[in-house]
Parts: structure tokens; C-alpha cells; sequence
């Protein structure tokens, strides 16, 4: 990585939860738009939230640090 000076660390690392970034995934309703495929979105969802979804969410790392705390409920 660059010798960049860390100056702020976020909650991965104990540190400021206000620079947490949640992410979500919501299947687009058929009703307001026709073209989307209500199920296969339903399909990605249930894989993204399960637990070998979640398993590979948490193991995903860069340069050796994870990125990402699964927090499918």
C-alpha cells in the first residue's frame, strides 16, 4: 500500500462507527417496473444473506484486510 498516513480508523478496527457504510439489497417490485426478474433477484437476495453468501462476504479481503462484516439477521 502507499505510505499514507492513517488518520482516522473506521469501526473494522474499533474506531468511529459514524464512518460505518451498511450496504442492503432490495428485489425491484414487478409491479412498478415489468422488465425485472422478480425472481431471480429473490434467487441472489436468499444466496447474498445466507450463510455461505455471508461466509464469502466476510472472507473477502484486500491486501491481506478484511472489507466487509456480513450482517445478514
Amino acid at each position: 500500500m502507499a505510505n499514507l498516513k492513517i488518520l482516522v480508523e473506521g469501526p473494522l478496527k474499533v474506531g468511529d462507527s459514524r464512518l460505518m457504510n451498511p450496504y442492503g439489497i432490495i428485489a425491484v417490485n414487478p409491479l412498478f417496473n415489468p422488465d425485472a426478474n422478480y425472481e431471480l433477484a429473490m434467487a441472489y437476495i436468499a444466496f447474498v444473506t445466507s450463510l455461505e453468501g455471508q461466509k464469502i462476504i466476510g472472507n473477502y479481503k484486500f491486501d491481506g484486510e478484511q472489507f466487509f462484516i456480513p450482517d445478514a439477521k
